[in-house]
C-alpha cells in the first residue's frame, strides 16, 4: 500500500497482486499529471476509461466520474481502493455497457497496440461529443 504525497492528498492505494515492500505502486506520473489537470479544469461531467486500479477515480472522486473499464482486475482494484479511502462507490460499467450521455472531459489511459488505442479514442470521441475534452 503506498501513499499520494505528490497531490497533497491523504489516500492510500494499494495495487493488488504485489507485495507490500514492492516498488510498484497502484499510480503513475500520468496519474498525477491528470489528476492535478483535471483538478484545474474542474469538469461538470467526467469519464475515465481504462483506470487499471482506481488511482485516478480515487483522486477525482469528488467530480463523480464514471468509469469504464473492461478489466475484472481493474474493477476489483478500483473497488478495493475505494473502500480503504472510504469513498463510496462509483458508477462504473465497460464498454459493451457504454451510456448515451456526452460528457465534458473524458479521460483515456491509453493501452498498448494500435488496435486498442483505436478503439479507446473511438470510444472517447463518443464519449465526448462535439465539445467535450479528451485527455489520452
Amino acid at each position: 500500500m503506498s501513499s499520494t504525497d505528490s497531490l497533497n492528498t491523504d489516500l492510500r492505494l494499494t495495487r493488488p497482486g504485489v507485495a507490500e515492500n514492492s516498488p510498484l505502486q497502484a499510480w503513475d506520473a500520468a496519474d498525477e499529471y491528470l489528476t492535478k489537470t483535471i483538478r484545474d479544469i474542474k469538469p461538470a461531467s467526467l469519464c475515465i476509461l481504462n483506470d487499471g486500479f482506481g488511482a485516478l477515480a480515487c483522486h477525482l472522486h469528488n467530480f463523480t466520474p464514471l468509469w469504464i473499464s473492461d478489466s475484472a482486475c481493474a474493477h476489483d482494484a478500483l473497488q478495493l481502493n475505494l473502500a480503504q479511502n472510504d469513498l463510496p462507490a462509483l458508477h462504473h460499467c465497460n464498454t459493451s455497457e457504454l451510456p448515451g450521455a456526452e460528457f465534458n472531459c473524458v479521460i483515456v489511459k491509453a493501452r498498448r497496440g494500435l488496435t486498442a488505442l483505436r478503439q479507446d479514442l473511438q470510444i472517447a470521441a463518443s464519449l465526448a461529443g462535439k465539445l467535450g475534452q479528451i485527455f489520452v
